[in-house]
């Protein structure tokens, strides 16, 4: 059983019951927001780095960080959607594990972070690259990624992701793309790596998707790639969620040799994936050969 505090309940109720809440999109009509524009998310971590002094599991609290996490989630730019998590009207959608660990975030942000977003804007929910395990109905799931697959059907993409996150690996997420390179990183504080990361993917061709899956620092990608004329979507998490609906997984698991900061390490450091090798063209930070 859930419970609160004096303080987090009355939080709740004033931001429930007083406070209308943001307006947030769906994950069908986010996915659609990102078939042209390009995704921003903010979640649990985000919000720590921005509101706290505290550093997340994969990401040191940094001030040039956590001043250009501000900024773009007050953004006004037409073409990037800022995500946000999906939990300020009701949660019961979720499953009772994900519901507990909401709660948490509720009871400690909710307040300051309904503060300072907009009533006059619409926000794409964060939850498009995690439709799978949170959710008590995972009936449309295969809709769901059916959709999220559309999104870089056909197209040249990018995949900047740490260098154990091995994004389509083993499963065909990323198979109907038309051509697929990787520029790995480091999988803890990539934010380090920001300005030779920003430096490497603004050499590439506007005509190519880009897809990020490296914490906090894909958020702040994403904006900046888009402010120079890329699209690009952060969707960490998305390979491992993939993951986890093939497998009708009902807990979060770990995946064979792919790294994830929920359950742990269960991956060789090297790979003999040939054509997972081919496809990378750049280490950025890192000098393994994975």
């Amino acid at each position: 059983m859930i419970r609160l505090s004096l303080k987090g309940l009355i939080d709740y109720y004033v931001t429930r019951f007083i406070k209308s809440p943001p307006k947030i999109l769906s994950i069908t009509d986010t996915i659609e927001i990102a078939k042209t524009k390009s995704i921003c998310r903010f979640g649990d971590g985000e919000f720590t780095l921005m509101l706290t002094d505290k550093s997340i599991k994969f990401q040191d609290n940094n001030p040039e960080l956590k001043k250009r996490l501000f900024e773009i989630l007050s953004s006004n730019n037409k073409e990037i959607c800022v995500c946000i998590p999906d939990i300020y009207s009701s949660l019961s959608k979720f499953t009772i594990r994900s519901r507990e660990f909401w709660f948490k975030i509720i009871k400690r942000y909710r307040l300051i972070t309904m503060s300072f977003l907009s009533h006059d804007k619409t926000y794409g929910t964060a939850f498009i690259s995690r439709p799978y395990m949170i959710f008590k109905d995972k009936s449309n799931c295969d809709n769901i990624f059916r959709d999220l697959r559309s999104l870089w059907d056909q197209k040249d993409i990018v995949i900047v992701e740490g260098e154990f996150s091995r994004l389509g690996v083993g499963n065909g997420l990323f198979d109907n793309a038309k051509s697929t390179i990787r520029i790995l990183t480091k999988c803890e504080n990539a934010f380090d790596c920001y300005d030779e990361l920003l430096s490497s993917c603004s050499q590439m061709d506007k005509t190519k998707l880009f897809i990020l899956a490296i914490g906090p620092t894909a958020t702040v990608l994403s904006y900046e790639l888009c402010q120079k004329g890329y699209h690009a979507l952060d969707l960490g998490h998305i390979d491992i969620e993939y993951e986890w609906f093939l497998k009708g997984a009902k807990v979060p698991t770990s995946i064979d040799n792919k790294s994830n900061n929920e359950t742990g390490s269960n991956f060789a450091e090297s790979s003999d994936d040939k054509y997972y090798l081919s496809q990378i063209v750049q280490r950025i930070g890192i000098n393994s050969n994975n």
